[in-house]
C-alpha cells in the first residue's frame, strides 16, 4: 500500500511515492494534467476536436476535448529508469497511477469555469462530468460550447505554446502515515542504584512513590521516554489517540514490572470480590493494575539478567485519506504533437445549415383591401412535392406560414412550392356578381414570401363622375345617375343609382370585372330641375374612362325683351314666345308681359343644337285708350327683340351650305336675298357666299303683311363652270341651297 514516508522522490514533473512493503513497488501522479492522444495510422493525435459552426440562426462552435494524468510508454521509461538511480535499486521498479477514491475536476477557459460564461462573453457553456475517472490515467471529457469571437480565438490560440485551457483536479487517496511512537530507554546501573537507594529497605510501597521515583530518573536521564503523535488531535482521530494513550501507560508498567511486584497492605481492607474484578482493556497494552495499589521493591540486580525486553520502541501506522491536486494549462496542441499534425484533424469547419434539417416554409401574405373590395377571404393552397397545405386569409388573420419537412436533391432543397387561391366575395348590395372566383393556373413559388392579390382574378374599375364648375346646380339641385354593366358569362350584373348635388358635385362608380370588360357601361341621367321640368336622358354608353355631367342644355338660348315703348299712350304689352326643336324633342313656349316700371323676364329656351336658334314670336300691345294692337308671327335668330308700338313683322331666314359641297365639285355659292313689302314701304336685300359644307348664313328683314322673300342662286364649280339660278320665292325660316340646280 502507498505510505507517505520518505524519500519522496519528483522527476519531470512526475511525483513517485513508495509502496510500505515491498521496495520495488510505486506510484506515481503527473503534477500537470495533459491531452489524452489516440494513434491513428502511426500518428499521435490528441483527444481535441473543435467544430467551428455556421448557421443563420447561430454562428459558433463547440471544443470537445479530452485530458488525462497518464504518461505516454517512452515517458514511463524514462522516469523508470531515473527512480532505479535515485532509489538505488538492483533492479528496476515497477510504477503504478496512485489508487485515488473520489475526486472532481474542474475547467477553466477564457475566465470561464463550470455554471459560468465569463466576463469577456467568448464562453456560452462548459459541460462535463462531476468526476474524472478515477483509476488508470483518470481520464476526463469536457465539452465548451463558444460564440464566434471564442472559436476564433482558441483556432489561433492552439499554435501557442500554451492553450488557453487549465484543468484543476481534485483526487483523493488513502495512503499509510505514522499515527504514533513510544520509545524507552534504561541506564540500567543508575536505575539499579538509585532504585536501591530508594528503596532498598524493607517495606511495601505505593504506585504513587513508585511513580514519583520514576519521575526523577525521568529527569536524571536514567529513564528516556518518549511519546511522537503524528495524527492532529480531532475527533476524527480518538481511537488512534486512544491506542497511543494505552501503549504509553503499558511502557511505563513495563518499568513497575521490573522492579517491583504487587503486595497486599495489611493496613488495608480489600474490597469485597475485587478478585473478580476486571478492567477492560482498550488496546492491546492495557494500563497494569491492582485493586490495592500496593508494590513490594524486587532486589534483583538486572547486570546478571537478560533485560533485552524491557528496551521498548512502541508505534503504529493508519491509514489516511489525502487530497492532492493536479492542476495547469495544457501545452500547445502544435508543441506537443508536433508541427507537422494535420489542422484537419482537429478543425472542423460546419455548415449547420443542412437542407434536410430545414423545413420549407412560405408565408402567404393577403394584399386585399379587406376595407373597400369586396373580398371576404382568401383560400390559399400551397403542395410541395405532392402535400398540400391550405390556409383561409381574411381580415383578421392576413398571412399564415405554411411548412413542409424539406425534400433534398443533390444536397440542395427543392424549392418549388405550387400555389392555387380562391377568393370569397362579399354579396353585391345591387345587382350580381360570383361568390366565388378560382385561380386558373398554378402560381410558381420559389422564395419565402409570396403575396395573393385578389385583384389578380377580378378588377375594380373606377369611373368617376364628374360635373363642371360651371354646372347650374340652381337650375338642376340633383342629378341622379343611373349605371349598367352586363357581363352573363361570369354571373356579373350591376345596376345602381348615383347622386349628384351641389354639395357633393363628384362621386364614383366601381365596375367588377372578371378579366376584360363585356361590354360598356351603359350610363342614364336624371336632371332633377328646380321648376320640377326633369330631363332625362336615354341609356347610352360610355365613350370613355369617366362620365361628365355636363349641363343639359349648354346652348340654352336666352332672348332678351327690349321694350321701346311710350307708356304714356301704352298701357301694357305682351310678346308670346315659342322655341320648337322636334329632332331633339324640345319645345319651350312662354308669354312675357311688359309693364311700366319693371324689367320683363328673359325668354328661356333649352336649346342643345345651336343651329336650331329660331325663336318665333308676336306682339301685342295695349294702349290706354283699350286700342288693341296684335302684330304677326315673326323669327328672329338673336338674342334681343325690340318691341315697339308701331308693331312690324320680323323674319330671320337661314341659309345652309349642302352636305355634299365637296362631292359635288363646288367651289362657293353666291346667294342673293331680297324682301318686298312694297304697300309698308320695306324692301330688304343682302347677298353671301357659302364656301364650306357647313357654312351657314342669315337673312333678316322686317315686314308688315307680306314675309315671303326671294332667292337669286350662282353655283361656282372648281371646273369653272358657274350656272346661274334666277329668283325664286321662298317662305321657310331655313333653307338648304341644293348643290344642283
Amino acid at each position: 500500500m502507498l505510505i507517505e514516508a520518505p524519500p519522496y522522490y519528483l522527476i519531470d514533473g512526475v511525483s513517485i511515492m513508495r509502496d510500505h512493503a515491498d521496495p520495488l513497488q510505486f506510484y506515481y501522479l503527473p503534477l500537470a494534467p495533459r491531452f489524452s492522444a489516440r494513434t491513428e495510422d502511426g500518428v499521435e493525435v490528441p483527444a481535441f476536436l473543435l467544430l467551428k459552426i455556421r448557421s443563420q440562426s447561430l454562428n459558433g462552435g463547440f471544443a470537445e476535448f479530452d485530458v488525462d494524468l497518464g504518461m505516454p510508454p517512452g515517458e514511463m521509461e524514462t522516469v523508470r529508469r531515473e527512480l532505479q538511480r535515485l532509489a538505488g535499486l538492483a533492479e528496476p521498479p515497477r510504477l503504478a497511477p496512485v489508487p485515488v477514491v473520489d475526486g472532481s475536476v474542474q475547467l477553466m477557459i477564457f475566465g470561464a469555469t463550470d455554471g459560468d460564461t465569463g466576463s469577456a462573453g467568448f464562453v456560452r457553456a462548459v459541460r462535463h462530468a462531476a468526476k474524472p475517472a478515477l483509476f488508470g490515467d483518470n481520464r476526463a471529457a469536457f465539452s465548451v460550447e463558444l460564440d464566434e469571437r471564442g472559436v476564433t480565438v482558441l483556432d489561433q490560440a492552439m499554435a501557442g505554446d500554451l492553450a488557453p485551457i487549465g484543468v484543476v483536479y481534485s483526487l483523493d487517496y488513502l495512503a499509510l502515515r505514522p499515527a504514533y511512537h513510544v520509545r524507552l530507554s534504561i541506564d540500567w546501573d543508575r536505575t539499579q542504584d538509585i532504585l536501591d537507594e530508594t528503596f532498598g529497605h524493607e517495606g511495601q510501597f505505593t504506585d504513587i512513590q513508585i511513580q514519583d521515583v520514576v519521575e526523577r530518573l525521568e529527569d536524571e536521564r536514567a529513564v528516556t521516554y518518549e511519546v511522537d503523535t503524528t495524527v492532529p488531535e480531532d475527533d476524527d482521530t480518538g481511537g488512534v489517540l486512544d491506542r497511543r494513550n494505552a501503549a504509553a501507560a503499558r511502557v511505563r508498567d513495563m518499568i513497575t514490572d521490573a522492579f517491583f511486584e504487587s503486595s497486599l497492605d495489611p493496613l488495608r481492607r480489600p474490597p469485597d470480590g475485587w478478585d473478580r474484578a476486571r478492567e477492560v482493556i482498550k488496546s492491546f497494552a492495557p494500563e497494569r493494575t491492582t485493586p490495592t495499589g500496593v508494590f513490594t521493591y524486587k532486589k534483583l540486580h538486572y547486570t546478571r539478567i537478560d533485560a533485552k525486553r524491557l528496551d521498548v520502541n512502541f508505534s503504529e501506522r493508519t491509514t489516511a485519506r489525502r487530497t492532492i491536486y493536479p492542476q495547469g494549462h495544457l501545452d500547445g496542441l502544435f508543441r506537443v504533437f508536433g508541427a507537422g499534425l494535420d489542422r484537419d484533424r482537429l478543425v472542423r469547419r460546419i455548415d449547420a445549415d443542412d437542407p434536410w434539417f430545414k423545413r420549407r416554409k412560405v408565408q402567404v401574405v393577403s394584399h386585399a383591401d379587406f376595407a373597400h373590395d369586396p373580398v371576404r377571404s382568401i383560400t390559399a393552397t400551397l403542395t410541395y412535392q405532392g402535400q398540400p397545405r391550405t390556409v383561409r386569409l381574411d381580415a383578421g388573420a392576413p398571412s399564415a406560414v405554411v411548412e413542409w419537412p424539406s425534400v433534398v436533391a443533390d444536397g440542395q432543397m427543392i424549392q418549388p412550392v405550387d400555389l392555387t387561391f380562391a377568393v370569397d366575395l362579399e354579396p353585391a348590395e345591387a345587382g350580381e356578381r360570383p361568390a366565388r372566383l378560382v385561380s386558373e393556373a398554378a402560381t410558381q413559388v420559389l422564395g419565402e414570401i409570396q403575396g395573393i392579390e385578389p385583384r389578380d382574378l377580378f378588377s375594380l374599375e373606377t369611373i368617376p363622375v364628374l360635373t363642371l364648375p360651371s354646372f347650374p346646380f340652381d337650375r338642376y339641385p340633383r342629378i341622379d345617375v343611373q349605371l349598367r354593366y352586363d357581363d352573363p358569362a361570369h354571373g356579373i350584373r350591376q345596376d345602381d343609382v348615383v347622386h349628384l348635388t351641389s354639395d357633393e358635385p363628384q362621386t364614383e362608380w366601381l365596375r367588377f370585372l372578371v378579366g376584360p370588360p363585356a361590354g360598356p357601361v351603359m350610363a342614364r341621367l336624371t336632371y332633377r330641375a328646380a321648376d320640377n321640368r326633369d330631363h332625362v336622358t336615354p341609356f347610352a354608353p360610355l365613350a370613355g374612362p369617366q362620365l361628365d355631367v355636363l349641363d343639359p342644355f349648354p346652348h340654352r338660348l336666352k332672348v332678351t325683351i327690349v321694350p321701346v315703348l311710350d307708356f304714356a299712350v301704352v298701357d301694357r304689352a305682351w310678346v308670346d314666345l315659342v322655341y320648337d326643336d322636334p329632332a331633339n324633342g324640345i319645345r319651350a313656349e312662354d308669354s312675357i308681359e311688359i309693364v311700366s316700371g319693371r324689367s320683363p323676364r328673359t325668354f328661356v329656351a333649352e336649346r342643345t343644337d345651336p343651329g336650331a336658334g329660331h325663336t318665333r314670336y308676336r306682339v301685342t300691345v295695349l294702349m290706354k285708350d283699350t286700342t288693341l294692337i296684335e302684330g304677326p308671327w315673326s323669327t328672329t335668330v338673336g338674342t334681343r327683340i325690340f318691341v315697339r308700338a308701331d308693331v312690324r313683322g320680323h323674319r330671320a331666314v337661314t341659309l345652309r351650305a349642302p352636305a355634299d359641297f365637296a362631292t359635288q365639285g363646288l367651289k362657293r355659292i353666291h346667294v342673293e336675298a331680297r324682301a318686298k313689302d312694297e304697300p309698308a314701304g320695306l324692301s330688304f336685300e343682302d347677298a353671301v357666299d357659302l364656301s364650306a359644307p357647313d357654312a351657314t348664313a342669315v337673312f333678316e328683314f322686317d315686314f308688315a303683311t307680306a314675309d315671303a322673300y326671294e332667292l337669286k342662286i350662282r353655283r361656282f364649280f372648281r371646273n369653272g363652270l358657274s350656272p346661274e339660278q334666277d329668283w325664286r320665292r321662298f317662305d321657310q325660316d331655313d333653307v338648304t341651297i341644293p348643290a344642283r340646280p
